[in-house]
């Protein structure tokens, strides 16, 4: 299993909130397990990091994105997030260069 990268990210700025960010051995929602969860009323994030760096990656994106719905007021389906979160962690990484062109345009 690869080492997360972003593990040592411990708050990340979501719109006009931060969000703590934990990783974690387990998570369960009732009795299905879960790869991650976003507590929106207590602005927290927790990924379990027992599942390889490339899906603790796609599930803090999926993560991120229920944060951003709650934080702009959108009520998106579980499916919804799902492929976007899926389509989106997939845009990410096909396109570094264009990621890192923005960013660096947006640090100056």
């Amino acid at each position: 299993m690869s080492k997360l990268r972003t593990k040592s990210i411990k708050i990340i700025k979501i719109l006009s909130s931060k969000y703590r960010l934990f990783f974690t051995r387990n998570l369960k929602d009732k009795n299905s397990k879960l790869y991650g969860k976003a507590s929106l009323d207590h602005a927290k994030i927790k990924i379990v990091d027992a599942y390889p760096a490339m899906r603790q990656n796609q599930t803090i994106v999926h993560e991120v994105l229920h944060a951003i719905t709650d934080e702009v007021g959108i009520e998106l389906p579980e499916m919804t997030i799902e492929k976007m979160g899926g389509g989106f962690y997939a845009f990410l990484i096909d396109n570094k260069k264009l990621i890192r062109k923005i960013l660096k345009e947006e640090a100056v």
